[in-house]
């Protein structure tokens, strides 16, 4: 299966020491999306070049020790560019996240993106993964004042893009499709009510690299996304906090510092017995008790 990028070493980027954590200087590297609707066909055209953003995951994956196998950082390479394309087509104040849920051998892809925030980030789990049938997606999606929406899809295969095309035509009941235009370049197209389906089945690589010379397009907007998560040590304080009930000894044991893992993107904090025990006592309402 070809990669969205090419299997070069990443750019090196200076770091500073936060908590025992490398963090990287700067802002992240943005990359733009392009939207345009195709009007005679009633599709909707979304693109971008996704060098930039998978070179900062690679970054992210060195200065957090995470060692994947290379089968496995390309499945998360190609999931974050395609979930992203999908952030891109949807509403800027929605929030999305997919679990991929594969069997033979287990494997979780975790990808969430926030498009009001303009960020996506995602891990991989090869451990201690659940199993009940074959491969499937689980979709969670969120917008401000609406209640959150949830489903789940069987799915062949482990190509992520793949994925993501089989829970359009199971969940959201239109089709999308994923081309791979070059190296780093990703597009996806987006079927709307009424659209031109034998054209739509027929496309292909070709006819993408050509489509403004041959098709009427709609220039609709341009969005920007960078990987990111959002995690802090503050973020994880506040978990460990919730998780000890105020009973720091039984969390720590005879230990004084914890390492800990974020969920959404595997950054990696350590945490002293001291530093929680100060955030608990800091956290606590003032006594309201009269004198």
């Amino acid at each position: 299966m070809p990669g969205v990028v090419s299997e070069q070493r990443p750019r090196t980027r200076l770091r500073d020491t936060v908590n025992g954590v490398n963090e990287p200087k700067g802002k992240a590297a943005e990359i733009e999306i392009s939207s345009d609707y195709v009007r005679t066909r009633n599709t909707l055209l979304v693109r971008a070049e996704f060098e930039p953003l998978l070179v900062d995951l690679d970054l992210h994956l060195l200065q957090n020790e995470q060692r994947l196998e290379p089968a496995h950082r390309l499945i998360l390479q190609e999931a974050l560019a395609g979930v992203s394309l999908h952030l891109c087509s949807r509403p800027r104040d929605e929030m999305t996240a997919f679990t991929m849920n594969f069997r033979e051998p287990p494997l979780n892809v975790f990808i969430t993106g926030d498009s009001k925030r303009g960020n996506v980030c995602g891990r991989v789990f090869t451990k201690d993964i659940a199993i009940t049938g074959g491969n499937r997606v689980f979709a969670q999606i969120s917008r401000p004042q609406m209640p959150a929406r949830q489903s789940v899809a069987e799915v062949d295969g482990r190509d992520p893009l793949g994925v993501i095309e089989q829970y359009y035509r199971k969940s959201e009941q239109l089709p999308v499709r994923f081309f791979r235009l070059g190296e780093g370049e990703l597009a996806m197209m987006v079927a709307h009510p009424d659209f031109d389906a034998p054209w739509f089945e027929t496309l292909d690589v070709g006819l993408l690299k050509t489509i403004a010379r041959d098709e009427d397009l709609g220039a609709i907007e341009k969005r920007s996304y960078h990987f990111g998560c959002g995690c802090d040590q503050v973020m994880i304080l506040r978990m460990l906090r919730g998780a000890t009930g105020g009973d720091v000894d039984a969390l720590y044991g005879d230990r004084d510092q914890l390492t800990i893992e974020c969920p959404r993107c595997a950054s990696v904090f350590r945490v002293g017995r001291e530093e929680l025990q100060k955030f608990i006592e800091q956290g606590k309402p003032p006594d309201s008790g009269s004198d």
